[in-house]
């Protein structure tokens, strides 16, 4: 058995804008498969974005969701890690991004998607919920059901830097980073300490694995803790500088096949 873990970051990382893989990185994906290595998604992305990306491109894996709040072993549709806000740290969220003029998109324990009219995020990320968003006040929600994550994405950096300084003391973590799916500025907030690393290491729980190596691919400020964590850490070209100062490597843009040059690092 395989005492190696890979572990990769989607957007900007496995695949570009597009949200295609390149031909060489699905023909990688089937040499790891091959040869018995396992491959975990970890992704600020939900369960059903990531489900849908995932299938478009043929593939079905283990995901660490929503920056670490959340794990869903994908092909077996078994959830392995689920960390939540306390409702009382939700709603001074809420009430925080509300003083400066912000409302964020919602992501529940059910897999459901909230936001109210005005949400502040870009309206291709709205377009995307699908069957799962439901419309109403982020104060409603953030009283009545079990939050894992909030996000605004795809904005600009003005509009955005208030929430840094809104959340300050709250019991909460704040990303702010450059998206490069939007190709403008993103923030996700997070139950305070929560981060893909905690997901990870729920996985390596659920799945009884004891990898002599973990390879980490990751692009921006969401990724850092794992790839700290990681015996191999890789950047991408045109990731963030945060990232591409700390890595061991970096490897080519996605859209270029760069992914598949990490099989030659394992």
């Amino acid at each position: 058995m395989s005492r190696t873990l890979v572990i990769t970051d989607l957007d900007g990382s496995f695949w570009g804008s597009a949200l295609r893989c390149h031909p060489s990185t699905l023909a990688a994906v089937g040499e790891l498969r091959l040869a018995g290595i396992p491959l975990l998604v970890a992704t600020g992305r939900r369960e059903a974005s990531t489900k849908r990306g995932l299938e478009d491109n043929g593939l079905s894996l283990p995901a660490v969701l929503l920056n670490g709040a959340l794990g869903v072993d994908l092909p077996t549709d078994t959830r392995f890690h689920a960390h939540p806000f306390t409702s009382e740290a939700a709603r001074r969220v809420v009430e925080s991004l509300a003083g400066v003029g912000l409302s964020p998109v919602i992501y529940t324990d059910d897999g459901l998607v909230h936001c109210e009219s005005g949400v502040t995020t870009h309206p291709d990320h709205v377009a995307g919920f699908g069957d799962d968003h439901r419309a109403g006040p982020a104060s409603t929600t953030a009283r009545r059901a079990s939050i894992l994550s909030f996000s605004m994405l795809g904005m600009e950096r003005e509009r955005l830097e208030p929430a840094v300084a809104a959340l300050d003391g709250a019991a909460a973590d704040v990303l702010l980073y450059e998206d490069r799916l939007y190709r403008a500025w993103s923030v996700h907030i997070q139950p305070p300490a929560i981060t893909k690393w905690d997901g990870i290491k729920a996985y390596l729980s659920y799945a009884d694995l004891q990898p002599d190596r973990i390879v980490a691919i990751g692009d921006a400020v969401n990724d850092l803790e794992m790839l700290a964590n990681a015996d191999l850490s890789i950047g991408v070209a045109g990731g963030q500088a945060e990232v591409l100062d700390v890595v061991d490597l970096v490897i080519p843009d996605p859209d270029d096949g760069g992914w598949r040059t990490v099989l030659d690092h394992l």
